[in-house]
């Protein structure tokens, strides 16, 4: 008769039968460690007793690594060793994914971006560390969660990302081969094994979005873009020959989103805006149509810009600058706007600030100490909203201010302007402009094609 296993020590059984205790040794308590009733990290539940004899198995294996004077870090139920046994390891070289991490962004390469643009690099190439780190749901949450749980998953993920940011580069590099040593893995059958990049990308671009159902394609890819900028200032730093590991990779580019707003939507937008009073959002609309510009830019033109019927501006994004020429209807807009403040019996030079688009005096307005200055873009986005979502639409009412960027290009489009003219208005480089609009905001529409035909009508009239 075989006997039974020999329970792991520190097992014990609770006040009841439900629960299971680890009890160290009187040598273990004071190196530290100290009883605790095993339950699941994160849903704070009783653990089954197999469940429970595994969880010792495994708080052992923690206390004769740390006999060995080995980290602890990434081990199973690392999170209930004593403090002193769970400090990250030290980033010991500037050849760690996290030293030149936070030397790109002390790099002026980050830091004159827009600050938008700084957050969502911080954020997307963090995602991708969590990736590395096996850590796919991401920094946890505490809503739902007991407050130990909650503890212990923080812990779990801090001493994740401290590892990974322990890694050397050489764990994102891959070194090209020869042709003779690609030639002998061909002839041994060798397959080459994907990189830690191509798998972060391939688990990335393989999620699945919650609320649409579909495959973060887009997310994958902007993370792969953002992370292709930091490797190659990585690898300038270095002065390192391997090629940027981020173009080994197959990245699949999602289609750009393209949505024009009708003449029919404007107008009822349009009309919507002066009803309740918010006139400045439906000059920021009309400025957005006839420049093409963001609602960061709109939102940022002074007067001091506009001179001669030209607007003079320097995308904030990108820092490129334009002087644009504005048409009949944008010179006829702003006669208008200047004709609403004059209205108001303010000389616009007089006001306390001198941006173009200002917080509206309105009744029933809630931030009165707004009135006449700049909007922030949260709240312009929010009262815009509003008043989009107050009209009693009978098409699609999901179309944003950005939309407007799409609608002014595609018009410039259709009306055959070319990519340096586009380029003039829209504050792209010329080098870019081309990709930018097929990619992102150029639809070829029906009065593109007739236009075309209509071209063409006359070649072939020329031939006779």
């Amino acid at each position: 008769m075989s006997k039974a296993p020999q329970a792991p020590t520190g097992l014990q059984q609770g006040d009841a039968a439900h629960i299971w205790r680890w009890i160290p040794s009187k040598t273990r308590r004071a190196q530290g460690w100290t009883a605790l009733t095993l339950k699941d990290p994160d849903t704070g539940k009783h653990l089954s007793l197999p469940d429970a004899w595994r969880a010792c198995e495994h708080i052992n294996a923690l206390v004769q690594a740390a006999e060995r004077g080995e980290s602890l870090h990434g081990m199973p139920w690392a999170h209930v060793a004593p403090l002193s046994l769970r400090k990250a390891p030290e980033v010991l070289s500037g050849r760690t994914l996290g030293a030149l991490l936070d030397a790109y962004i002390a790099s002026p390469a980050f830091t004159t971006k827009e600050p938008n643009t700084q957050k969502d690099i911080r954020q997307r190439l963090k995602r991708l560390f969590e990736i590395f780190g096996g850590l796919h749901s991401g920094e946890p949450q505490r809503a739902g969660l007991p407050r130990r749980a909650y503890t212990r998953a923080l812990t779990r993920y801090r001493h994740a990302m401290a590892e990974v940011r322990a890694l050397p580069i050489e764990a994102l590099i891959v070194l090209p081969k020869t042709p003779e040593e690609v030639e002998d893995d061909i002839k041994r059958g060798i397959v080459p094994e994907p990189s830690n990049l191509e798998r972060a990308y391939s688990i990335l671009a393989g999620m699945v979005n919650e609320r649409t159902g579909k495959p973060q394609i887009a997310n994958a890819a902007a993370i792969m873009r953002y992370a292709r900028a930091w490797l190659e200032w990585v690898r300038k730093r270095l002065r390192a020959n391997w090629p940027n590991p981020v173009e080994l990779i197959d990245i699949t580019e999602p289609d750009g989103r393209i949505v024009i707003w009708s003449r029919e939507e404007i107008a009822a937008l349009l009309e919507a805006c002066h009803r309740s009073g918010w006139h400045s959002v439906a000059f920021a609309v009309e400025l957005a149509l006839e420049l093409s510009w963001s609602q960061t830019d709109i939102l940022n033109l002074k007067w001091s810009q506009i001179r001669n019927g030209r607007v003079l501006n320097t995308r904030k994004k990108t820092g490129i600058k334009t002087e644009t020429t504005l048409t009949a209807n944008g010179r006829d807009l702003i006669a208008r706007i200047r004709a609403h403040y004059a209205q108001l019996g303010g000389n616009i030079f007089e006001m306390q600030s001198d941006y173009v688009i200002r917080v509206d005096q309105r009744e029933g307005h809630n931030a009165r100490s707004a009135v006449g200055n700049q909007w922030s873009s949260q709240y312009f986005r929010h009262t815009f909203i509003d008043i989009r979502n107050s009209v009693n639409w009978t098409w699609d009412t999901t179309k944003t201010f950005q939309d407007f960027r799409d609608t002014a290009i595609t018009i410039m489009w259709e009306a055959g302007l070319d990519f340096p003219e586009i380029a003039s208005r829209t504050q792209h480089s010329l080098t870019h402009i081309q990709k930018v609009i097929e990619k992102h905001y150029g639809k070829i529409t029906r009065t593109i094609a007739d236009r075309a035909a209509a071209k063409l009508d006359v070649y072939h009239g020329t031939l006779g």
